[in-house]
C-alpha cells in the first residue's frame, strides 16, 4: 500500500506546527505599564494556536490512515495466508 500521501500529510502538519511556534516565538509582549493600543497580538497569538490545533488533528487524521492501512494489510495476509 502506498502511504506517500498520509506521509506528505504528517510532514505539512509537522511544517504547520513549527511556523506556528516560529510566529509565536516572535510576537511582542505587550507593555504592562502602558493601555492597550491594540489586540492584534492576541488575535494572532489565537490564530496561530488554532492552526496548531488544526495541524495536530490532521496529524492525527493521517496517522490513522496508515495505521487503518496496515490492519487491512494484515487481515488480507492472514485470509491469503
Amino acid at each position: 500500500m502506498d502511504y506517500s500521501i498520509s506521509l506528505n500529510g504528517i510532514m505539512n502538519a509537522e511544517k504547520s506546527i513549527d511556523q506556528s511556534a516560529r510566529r509565536l516565538a516572535t510576537i511582542q509582549a505587550p507593555d504592562l505599564n502602558r493601555p492597550p493600543t491594540d489586540s492584534l497580538s492576541l488575535t494572532d497569538i489565537a490564530k496561530e494556536f488554532v492552526s496548531i490545533d488544526q495541524a495536530k488533528i490532521a496529524y492525527k487524521a493521517n496517522l490513522k490512515v496508515m495505521a487503518t492501512g496496515q490492519e487491512l494489510e494484515n487481515d488480507i495476509l492472514n485470509i491469503l495466508g
